[in-house]
């Protein structure tokens, strides 16, 4: 197996590289959470079709959040892409019961890697917003198959918290390059 260390000009490479690529983002669907039947909220919010119900197959995503877990701050954010780990525990700016804004981003980058990274919580419901940091970011190495294009599922969670359960009317709207 080959072993890849990644220095700092590399990251200045790949940072620059997927800066310079251009891909086209298309709105894919959204998801607004909303009880059951019973009352009880999701702990999952799962993004697997387009909106018109059909399955997707993307390359790159971003996903325009505006959410909240019941329990707030005691509950982190955990992301599965293609039903593998590649947000755990991640902790996200000022989360609260109640909703607030952020984003989440997941793109192919130069030789392979693949970068996973997240926004804080921000007032606005606006995609960017010049004062709002990327609270975490994560890079996938090349030799790993780990959320391996095509991208055909994504899930948001937290494993966190007492009920683990997302706030009524918190609203995932997806982008994604499709392949």
């Amino acid at each position: 197996m080959a072993v890849t260390f990644l220095t700092n000009e590399d990251e200045a490479r790949i940072i620059a590289a997927a800066n310079s690529s251009k891909k086209t983002y298309q709105y894919i669907a959204t998801v607004t959470v909303a009880p059951d039947a019973n009352g009880n909220l999701p702990q999952h919010v799962i993004l697997d079709a387009d909106k018109n119900g059909k399955a997707f197959e993307l390359t790159d995503f971003m996903i325009k959040a505006y959410a909240g877990f019941v329990d707030g701050a005691q509950s982190t954010l955990y992301m599965n892409v293609n039903n593998a780990g590649v947000i755990v525990n991640g902790t996200v700016g000022s989360i609260s019961a109640s909703c607030r804004s952020f984003n989440i981003y997941f793109r192919q980058e130069e030789g392979g890697f693949r970068r996973v990274e997240y926004s804080s919580s921000i007032g606005t419901d606006t995609v960017f917003n010049a004062q709002t940091a990327v609270e975490q970011s994560r890079l996938i190495p090349p030799m790993s198959n780990v959320a391996e294009a095509p991208i055909t599922k994504i899930d948001l969670f937290t494993s966190t918290g007492t009920s683990k359960a997302w706030v009524n009317g918190s609203t995932f709207e997806l982008w994604g390059v499709r392949v």
